[in-house]
């Protein structure tokens, strides 16, 4: 860890519980590459001396977080458009993430923003479509696995059909019942002068969770999303969370995961300590670690999507069940079906996606699109990526041990 990420999880302890920051200097121009990286910029700025900066450092730092704190304001309103269509329409639907994150912080006008992504029942699709349509959206011509994408000037809206990071097999039947009453319990909030409807406790914890695991095996994940799980964390004693979580966790194997995540919010940014948060620092260090090289969504590390590959399907039944040779041929296959879903039964097209994904991939590299992909450094980094998130046991249950 540099001395600046030291600086940087410091600072994030004192904007997200008031702890004090011990540290003197700083580079601030590196803590502000580094806060972007990992999309807590508004929170770091909201607890800078700007005496300790230069003029010019101060408006870089002011320039960015008002450019930050506009981003925010304008998704929070589009928020609140969403409640009000989907409302006006009877249609049932809860945000995620976004808004629901934010909604734990001291400010949440301080959470980063990326989008809208809210959650409405299989059988209203088509319905919100429309509704979305009628007030100037367009669809977004790319398919994925849990929503669709409406977009237009200003806006950027991810109507989902399922929560993203749902597992397989029995761990999946598990959250899906979980999950089945989220619109019933879902709660009004206000929102300046807008109104949202948020999950539960219960259920923005789990999707989160999930959320996390999901792009954490994937491209990874930022301080971002791990400022999200403390900030929600640390609003609950031990026997509530415990009463709320334990069972349900254990029984689809996120309980380890929920543990450390946990212990390291508290380890490295001042949550409150939970006797229920059992972990060894070695695990620790190395999951803050993996976080801090990786950033948000993979935005410090190049080469991360295709590390992916070799590690697991984003941990959807664990990490570690097959080699990294036979999860490299089964994510080129999922890669394949996934544009061209005809493939999932018809081995000659799925042959021939092979060479068209490769070869495409390939000539982009040869012109410079893309980065030339260092082999052994890949399979290195992948593996030990993988052997971090085998320790978390990633959906391991007594069920299926």
């Amino acid at each position: 860890m540099s001395e600046v990420q030291t600086v940087l999880l410091s600072m994030l302890s004192q904007s997200l519980f008031n702890k004090v920051s011990f540290f003197n200097e700083a580079d601030w121009v590196q803590l502000l590459t580094e806060a972007d990286g990992q999309a807590v910029t508004q929170l770091i700025y909201s607890v800078i001396d700007v005496n300790k900066l230069s003029e010019e450092e101060a408006i870089r730092w002011k320039e960015r977080s008002s450019a930050h704190l506009a981003n925010n304001i304008r998704i929070i309103h589009n928020h609140a458009l969403v409640h009000e269509w989907m409302t006006d329409a009877d249609i049932p639907y809860v945000i995620l993430k976004g808004c629901a994150s934010a909604s734990y912080y001291p400010n949440p006008v301080y959470r980063s923003m990326g989008d809208v992504d809210f959650l409405v029942p299989t059988v209203m699709l088509e319905k919100a479509g429309k509704v979305l349509e009628s007030n100037g959206l367009k669809p977004w011509e790319e398919e994925h696995i849990s929503h669709i994408v409406y977009r237009k000037k200003g806006m950027h809206l991810e109507m989902h059909f399922n929560v993203a990071g749902m597992p397989e097999g029995k761990a999946g039947e598990l959250v899906r019942e979980y999950l089945s009453d989220v619109f019933e319990k879902a709660e009004l909030h206000e929102l300046g002068n807008g109104k949202i409807m948020l999950p539960s406790a219960f259920h923005h914890g789990l999707i989160i969770l999930l959320h996390t695991c999901h792009h954490m095996t994937g491209e990874g994940v930022g301080l971002r999303h791990l400022c999200d799980w403390a900030v929600f964390v640390n609003g609950f004693s031990d026997e509530e969370f415990c009463e709320m979580f334990e069972d349900k966790l254990k029984a689809i194997g996120l309980w380890k995961f929920a543990q450390v995540l946990t212990y390291v919010s508290s380890k490295y940014l001042g949550a409150d300590q939970k006797i229920w948060a059992l972990c060894d620092d070695e695990l620790a260090d190395e999951l803050i670690e993996d976080i801090l090289t990786g950033g948000n969504f993979g935005k410090k590390e190049t080469g991360r999507s295709l590390q992916t590959m070799l590690i697991s399907d984003r941990g959807k039944n664990g990490v570690g069940n097959t080699g990294m040779g036979t999860q490299f041929v089964q994510s080129i296959n999922n890669l394949v079906v996934h544009h061209w879903p005809k493939a999932k039964n018809n081995p000659a097209l799925l042959t021939a996606g092979w060479v068209y994904f490769g070869s495409r991939r390939a000539f982009r590299e040869l012109t410079g699109k893309r980065n030339k992909t260092d082999i052994s450094k890949l399979v290195d980094e992948a593996s030990k990526r993988r052997n971090i998130y085998m320790k978390l046991h990633l959906y391991e249950t007594k069920e299926n041990e």
